[in-house]
C-alpha cells in the first residue's frame, strides 16, 4: 500500500463541477507533477464538502484545511503555499462564519451524521475506502449470523421508510416478498428518490 503525506479531497458535486472543479482538479494534478509532489500528495474525488456556493472546493488532510473559490489559475499558488512552503493559502481558505447563519455555519456539536458521516472523508467511488470505514458491516452480519426474519425485524424496528410521498415502511415490502408464493422472488428498487434532496411530502 502506498503512503502519502497529504490527501486532497476535491468536491465533484454538480454545483462544484459547474464552477470548474474538474478543470481545477486536472490543473492540480499537473502542478503536483510539475513540482515533483505527485508521489507525496494524493488527489481524490469526493461528494459535497460544504454548501458549494463558493465552489469549487477541496479539503486537504491531515490538516483539514478547506479551500474554496479558486480557479485553474490559482492552483500553482495553492500548491506552492500549502505543499511547498507548508502554510495555509489564506486567500482561499474557507473563512469562519457566524454560528447564527444556519446555512453557512459549520455543523453544530449536536449534529450527528449517520448516512453522510464519511462525506468529505473518503472517495465515494472507491469501495476499499468505504470498507476501511466499516462499510458493509451490517450486510456481513445479515448474511452470516441472522435469519431472514431477524433481518426484517431489525429493519422494521429501525423505522426505515421509502422516500416517496407515501413513506411506505421498507420492512413491510420485505415481509410481502418473503411471504409470497413461488421459488423465485424479486425486490425491485428504484434509485430516483435516493438523493439527499428528495424527501417525503
Amino acid at each position: 500500500m502506498k503512503y502519502y503525506r497529504s490527501h486532497v479531497l476535491v468536491c465533484v458535486d454538480p454545483d462544484c463541477l459547474r464552477k470548474g472543479a474538474h478543470e481545477a482538479e486536472d490543473a492540480l494534478q499537473d502542478e503536483l507533477v510539475s513540482q515533483g509532489l505527485i508521489d507525496e500528495v494524493q488527489v481524490l474525488e469526493t461528494s459535497r464538502i460544504g454548501d458549494c456556493s463558493q465552489g469549487p472546493e477541496m479539503m486537504v488532510y491531515p490538516e483539514g484545511v478547506h479551500y474554496v473559490g479558486y480557479t485553474v489559475d490559482d492552483i500553482p499558488y495553492i500548491v506552492e503555499e500549502h505543499f511547498l512552503k507548508g502554510r495555509v493559502a489564506k486567500k482561499f481558505e474557507l473563512p469562519l462564519v457566524s454560528s447564527t447563519d444556519e446555512e453557512l455555519s459549520a455543523p453544530t456539536a449536536k449534529e450527528v451524521r449517520v448516512v453522510l458521516r464519511n462525506c468529505g472523508k473518503i472517495d465515494p467511488e472507491n469501495i476499499e475506502d468505504y470498507i476501511a470505514e466499516d462499510g458493509y458491516m451490517a450486510l456481513a452480519k445479515a448474511l452470516t449470523s441472522m435469519t431472514p426474519e431477524q433481518v426484517i425485524d431489525e429493519v422494521l424496528a429501525s423505522g426505515l421508510r421509502g422516500r416517496g410521498g407515501a413513506g411506505f415502511p421498507t420492512a413491510k415490502k420485505w415481509q410481502f416478498c418473503r411471504a409470497s408464493a413461488g421459488p423465485v422472488r424479486y425486490v425491485i428498487c428504484n434509485a430516483d428518490e435516493g438523493d439527499p434532496g428528495a424527501c417525503m411530502n
